[in-house]
């Protein structure tokens, strides 16, 4: 059974699986929490639907996607002169363009007239303790009529 939150699921999963930075992700229709110590890892799952407020009331709603996307976390570097394992963190430059790419690569599908469904990019926040970027993305949807 099909339906237009699953399939937009699957189109966003589609997109990322080929493009974000490059196809080097594995991209999984899942939740899941903590980091990926070893591959880089991106994973899409419905969250949570709102009718749309600024809409003809009970016309719209709102389905909320999650993108999370992990890169291994590499070693923390010993500060300068110390023996001891590091508490420096990585430079946060990987993660800072892991978050770019998410924006470019998801921009081209945010309007998906075939399947009805239309959506921004609502918010993206890195994760510094798991080393990965999440960003949550909001869709303006006909409601179904029963």
């Amino acid at each position: 059974m099909s339906n237009v939150v699953t399939d937009w699921r699957k189109a966003v999963v589609a997109q990322l699986d080929a493009s974000l930075q490059d196809g080097e992700f594995t991209v999984l229709s899942a939740k899941r929490d903590g980091p990926s110590p070893d591959r880089k890892l991106c994973c899409v799952y419905k969250d949570r639907t709102t009718p749309r407020a600024n809409a003809n009331p009970g016309a719209f709603m709102a389905p909320v996607l999650i993108v999370r996307a992990w890169l291994p976390k590499p070693a923390q570097p010993r500060p300068r002169g110390h023996r001891q394992p590091g508490t420096a963190q990585p430079d946060p430059a990987p993660l800072e363009q892991l978050e770019m790419d998410l924006w470019s690569t998801l921009d081209p599908i945010r309007a998906l007239p075939a399947i009805g469904i239309y959506f921004e990019i609502a918010e993206t926040e890195i994760d510094f303790d798991d080393w990965g970027v999440q960003a949550t993305l909001t869709a303006w949807v006909r409601r179904p009529l029963p």
